[in-house]
């Protein structure tokens, strides 16, 4: 039993040792597959780059070849050249010869008709001496009259000077005048946002008077609408003094910006927007009392400031 058992043993290492042998040379053979298909690659990319570089090789030939025959025919072209450039030479050279002749002959008949010309030319100077003489005379006459001209010309000038400091005097006063205006227009706009009830019904009453005022055209009226003032002060219990000054002054104010209205603006529309607000002021009291005279110091504030700009 234990001999066949070492028999077996023994025939199972054998075939091991055989297996390992086979793979051993398996092994070998793999690796030197391995080194033959690397070196096959290598060889074609050696291939490759070898059919390249003869490629690039067979274009640059092609390319030396080109520049060699492009070379020829500039060779010849410029051999061309220059048998044309030494016929122009030796063409250049005889017609330089023959113009050399001519110029002699032309400078030898210019010196003839110089010594013409300089026995002319000392008889013009003859001739411009006297014609100086008489320059001389001319030329002091337009001196005398250049200077009278001047002379003119300055008090001209001196009297356009005078107007336009006239003009401009003018032009400041009634810009300070404007001014004035804008200052009493804030102050009434200032009084009217501190108007009472009562106020602002002697405003009203001074706006309808003013109404009446403007058609008639008269001064006279204004005497009228103090007189409705002073009564409307003598209901008025408090801020008498205050509301009589400022409805005087905003009558008068008022009064000179119709004039102005009227002198601008056509009359039709300047007594309807000043009828508007009077009328509504008489018939609207409280909140809408106070919207109308707010309504009608910004149509005057507008107005005030088209004029103002239109005389800037």
């Amino acid at each position: 039993m234990e001999t066949e058992v070492g028999s077996k043993v023994s025939e199972f290492k054998l075939k091991l040792q055989t297996l390992v042998s086979q793979v051993a040379q398996l092994t070998k053979w793999k690796q030197g597959e391995e080194e033959s298909c690397r070196k096959i690659r290598e060889l074609e990319a050696d291939l490759a780059s070898s059919t390249q570089l003869r490629l690039q090789l067979q274009r640059k030939v092609h390319f030396l070849q080109d520049e060699n025959s492009l070379l020829q025919t500039k060779h010849k072209e410029l051999n061309d050249t220059l048998n044309t450039i030494l016929e122009a030479k030796q063409a250049f050279l005889n017609a330089y010869l023959e113009s050399t002749s001519e110029m002699k002959r032309s400078i030898e008949s210019k010196d003839r008709q110089i010594a013409m010309f300089s026995e002319k030319i000392n008889a013009h100077l003859l001739s411009l001496d006297s014609i100086r003489k008489e320059a001389s005379f001319v030329k002091k006459a337009v001196d005398n009259a250049q200077r009278v001209v001047e002379e003119k010309e300055e008090e001209a000038v001196l009297t356009k000077e005078g107007i336009i400091e006239t003009l401009i005097s003018e032009n400041k006063a009634l810009c300070s005048e404007l001014g004035m205006l804008e200052t009493s227009f804030k102050i009434v706009q200032a009084t009217m946002a501190h108007l009472d009830e009562e106020d602002r019904v002697a405003y009203s009453l001074i706006l309808a008077n003013q109404e009446k005022d403007a058609t008639e055209k008269d001064r006279e009226d204004g005497s009228r609408i103090n007189h409705d003032i002073e009564n409307c002060e003598a209901n008025s219990h408090h801020k008498a003094s205050m509301a009589t000054v400022s409805g005087i002054f905003l009558f008068d104010f008022v009064f000179v910006l119709c004039i102005l209205r009227k002198s601008t603006f056509s009359p039709s529309s300047s007594v309807h927007s000043e009828s508007q607000p009077a009328t509504n002021a008489s018939n609207v009291p409280g909140a809408e009392d106070k919207d109308n005279c707010n309504t009608c110091i910004q149509q005057l504030d507008s107005e005030c400031s088209t004029t103002q700009a239109g005389t800037s």
